[in-house]
């Protein structure tokens, strides 16, 4: 049984080295910082893609830029941190909230006094005066 166990492992190491078994992706892969460094050198993908088919990898360039996208994307999602979410915070503390002139409200009446105070002071603003003012000072 163990002897079973050992050729099966050897058999499946094989193939991991044996590029006709394993797909044009994998491959690639293997590849993949030299065809970066390739790229960012300035070569084209199709300079590079010709060199992958002329010394054996049967790939369309239309599959080797899709096996790059999908190299690129894991990678980008392998080197993603996860954010820890905040800490809970006591509920209690943030609907006492304090607004600046010191009333205490809820957050969503914040919202509501700033949009208020904002309205009535657009209403209140003589907004030829200040286009006049505007005009007086920018030129020279």
């Amino acid at each position: 049984m163990a002897q079973e166990t050992e050729n099966r492992r050897e058999a499946l190491a094989e193939l991991a080295q044996d590029s006709k078994a394993r797909s044009y992706t994998a491959q690639i892969r293997d590849l993949y910082d030299v065809i970066e460094n390739a790229l960012d050198s300035g070569v084209s993908r199709t300079v590079i893609h010709q060199k992958l088919v002329d010394t054996g990898l049967a790939i369309s360039l239309r599959h080797f830029d899709q096996a790059l996208y999908r190299i690129r994307k894991s990678h980008k999602r392998a080197g993603q941190v996860k954010h820890p979410l905040p800490e809970k915070t006591d509920s209690a503390a943030v609907r006492n909230t304090t607004l600046s002139d010191g009333d205490k409200t809820t957050p969503r009446a914040n919202i509501r006094q700033s949009m208020k105070q904002i309205r009535e002071e657009v209403e209140k603003t003589n907004w030829a005066q200040v286009i006049s003012d505007a005009n007086r000072t920018s030129k020279p």
